[in-house]
Order: structure tokens, then sequence, then C-alpha cells
């Protein structure tokens, strides 16, 4: 007897290839990639009815709207980043409360703290939260239950960013400046290439990132580490990567905002405004405006957000940051939150300070640096890095490591000097190879 053709198991198969396919690449949609907006901050979320995000027209607290901005509500006086919507609650790392994570109920009830530390990169997926747990020695990858149980380290590595794609973890791996994989489990790490990689973004089989060994250029890798592509030749920040589309600031155009095919065509000018952290939510790119400083790098204005089309059209201001929000008796400006914004400010203030006269001293030093190192000079230059802010990333660590091959190679250094050096560093989470020692 002949089989007759069965359409509700054919309908299966295909659902199931298709959660396949999902689970394994990612469920990044057309309209916006939660992990690539949770790399630029993630002050914006959504899920079918509302947004959710943090106001900055009232002190940058929690709230919800409608999709087309109305009926706006506050849900909490926290501020949020990397703000999660997951079934009936979001998640989110509270600024007033040290970056600690916290959950509420998308109608503001039930709010509740799950950790006790500085968290970074918050991604929710199933039943658990990853996130990048800060410490003077830098980020490290962490993940607990969404009831803050569970707490449990991934890695030994220092993290700078990361993506949550099935069963895999996508990390920029700041121990080594090198993009890495690893399952959710802590399994399995692998290096995925050797190029300096940051702003990473998986969507589609392929991991996006921006190459700081090629000038912060943007390249491609499949997820396996294979198939390298360079996309384009600009010097590429914020980089968010939306079904075919990558947004960027341009760095190499006064961070004017730019969008490219995922398969480096189409390169596309969007704006003539600078454009610093950018959360792609439907039809829109919100952003802060950012201007390019050559002396300080780049600096955000955070007081007014943005936004453009997709298309480079209908740019607008959506929200403007309040000077300080008066109660219903008119008391005048909550203190609480000026306290808080002047703190913030001034510690960034110091700082930046901090990292400009580090780079003065670590930059004197190796330039005056003349022929074989001495043990005394090496010793003084443990004692500048000691002082100092050294940040990754930058012409600091260009200096650093010049510095490390001239104590290295020289025969006038002792060998309780170098490894003094090399303790130092790794006390601070710096892994440079050293080269033979002997």
């Amino acid at each position: 007897m002949k089989k007759r053709w069965n359409p509700i198991i054919t309908l299966f198969f295909i659902i199931t290839i298709l959660v396949n396919f999902t689970l394994a690449y990612g469920a990044e949609s057309a309209e916006e990639n939660v992990s690539a907006n949770i790399m630029n901050l993630g002050y914006i979320a959504r899920d079918s009815e509302f947004i959710y995000y943090s106001n900055i027209a009232d002190g940058s607290k929690l709230y919800k709207s409608k999709l087309d901005g109305s009926g706006e509500t506050k849900l909490s006086d926290h501020i949020p980043n990397y703000i999660n919507v997951v079934g009936d609650w979001i998640y989110y790392s509270n600024v007033k409360d040290g970056f600690k994570i916290y959950k509420i109920k998308k109608d503001g009830s039930e709010g509740k703290r799950l950790n006790s530390e500085s968290s970074f990169w918050i991604h929710v997926v199933n039943d658990w939260i990853y996130y990048g747990r800060s410490d003077n020695a830098g980020q490290k990858l962490y993940k607990i239950k969404t009831d803050g149980s569970d707490k449990t380290r991934i890695i030994k590595d220092l993290i700078y960013g990361f993506s949550v794609v099935g069963d895999w973890i996508y990390y920029s791996n700041e121990s080594e400046d090198q993009k890495y994989k690893v399952k959710t489990n802590g399994e399995n790490a692998t290096k995925l290439n050797e190029d300096q990689s940051f702003n990473i973004n998986v969507v589609g089989g392929y991991i996006y990132y921006q190459n700081y060994g090629d000038g912060r250029k943007i390249y491609k890798v499949d997820v396996n580490g294979k198939n390298r592509t360079k996309l384009n030749n600009d010097d590429s920040q914020y980089l968010n990567t939306v079904g075919e589309w990558i947004y960027y600031s341009n760095a190499s155009d006064n961070l004017n905002l730019y969008k490219i095919k995922n398969d480096g065509n189409s390169r596309t000018k969007l704006s003539n405004e600078g454009t610093g952290t950018m959360n792609v939510i439907g039809d829109y790119i919100y952003y802060w405006k950012a201007i390019n400083d050559p002396n300080s790098g780049i600096k955000l204005d955070s007081t007014k957000l943005l936004r453009i089309k997709k298309d480079g059209t209908a740019s607008e201001v959506v929200k403007i940051a309040s000077e300080g929000s008066e109660t219903k008796e008119d008391k005048g400006p909550d203190l609480t939150g000026m306290i808080l914004i002047y703190l913030f400010v001034g510690i960034a203030f110091i700082l930046e300070v901090w990292k400009l006269i580090s780079l003065h001293r670590i930059k004197k030093f190796v330039e005056n640096i003349n022929g074989e190192m001495t043990n005394e000079e090496a010793e003084r230059f443990i004692r500048i890095l000691s002082q100092s802010r050294i940040i990754k990333r930058s012409d600091m660590y260009r200096l650093l490591k010049q510095g490390l091959t001239s104590v290295n190679s020289s025969l006038k250094v002792n060998e309780d000097t170098k490894e003094k050096l090399h303790k130092h560093l790794s006390k601070r989470g710096i892994h440079i190879n050293l080269g033979n020692k002997n």
C-alpha cells in the first residue's frame, strides 16, 4: 500500500530545522540585533508591544512606551544599561547601584537585585544571565540563573564584550587581544583567529568585528574562524550589525554615520553628524552625538538622544536630558541624582587625566631608552607602570609593548627583575608573551 504524504509531519520537520538554525546562528531579526545593542550600552529594548528605555529626559530612569511613542510610563527610578526583555521580565545593569544586575516586571512591579558586583554586557538567554564581572584586573565572564542563584565563572580569560548564540559564547579575549569562542558551560574554548578583535557582532553564521590590528576596519569571519574577509577601509566605531547591513560610526569621516552591506558592498553615508553608541530598534537607529577629540579620543554627548531612519532620512532629537527634575511639591532638583551625575563625571575626568599623565610618562621613558636597558632603568620602568593607568587598544599599550621588548632583550637586566615585571603585569591582568628569557 502506498504511503500518503502527511503535511503535518512535513511541517514539523520544517519547524524543527528553522528552530535549530536559530539556535545555531542566533535569533537576530531584520529589525534589530539585541546582542549588538548590548555592545552599545543597550539603553533601549523592545517586545511586540512596547519599547523599554533609559529616559534621559528624567534622569535616565527606566521607562516604557508603546512602539509609536505614546503611553510613556516610568517603571523605576533605576538607571538601566544593557536592557534585556525576556518573557514577563526586564533585566538590566543598574548604574545607580554600581552596575549590579536587577530584574523587574514589565509593569514595574517585583523589582529585585540579583547580584552584588559590577556587571556589564548582560545577555539573558533562557534561564541564564551572562555578564562581564568588573574588578581591578579587568572583566571576567560569569553567569547566574535568572533568579540570582548558581553564580559560575565560565572561563579564566579576561574579556572585552561578548555575544551568546545558541550553546556558544563568542568573546574578545582581552588577555590576548584576540577572538575566542567557548561553550556556555565553559568547555571547548577555541581561538578563532589572530586579529585584535573588538565590538563583536554575530549574525547568520558570521562574526563581524572591529580589527584593531588594521586600523579598526571591519572584518568578518565565520563562527569556526574560517573565511576571514575585510569589509571596508574606514576607521569604524560602534558597530551594530542587523540583517544584511552593518551600521557604524566612521572615525575616518568625523564619526559620521555609515552603513555597509555584510558582503562589503553598498557603502553609504547616512548622516553628517558625529554618531556615538547606537541602538537599532525597528526602522530607527538611536544614538548619542559624538565628537572625535584628537587629544582625548571620542567624547559622547549624552544630553541628547537622537534617531534616524535606516535609510538616512527623518533625523530628529527624541529626548533631551533634564537639568533637574522637580517633585510634585516643587522641591527643586533631585539632589541624589545630581550628586550621582557629578560623581560619575568627576570620576571620568580623574581617570582621563590619569590616563593622559600615564601616557606621557611611559612615552617619555620609552623614547629615552638608549641602547641596552640597565637593571636600574628596568626597575624604574616597573615603578612607572605601577603608578600608571594602562588602557589596552591605545597608544599607551603599544608603548608598553616596546618597553617590555627592551627589558626582555637586555642582558643587563637580571632575571629577578624580569620576573618581577612579569608578575606585576599578570597581577593587573596584562598578559604579553615576553619571549624566551634565556
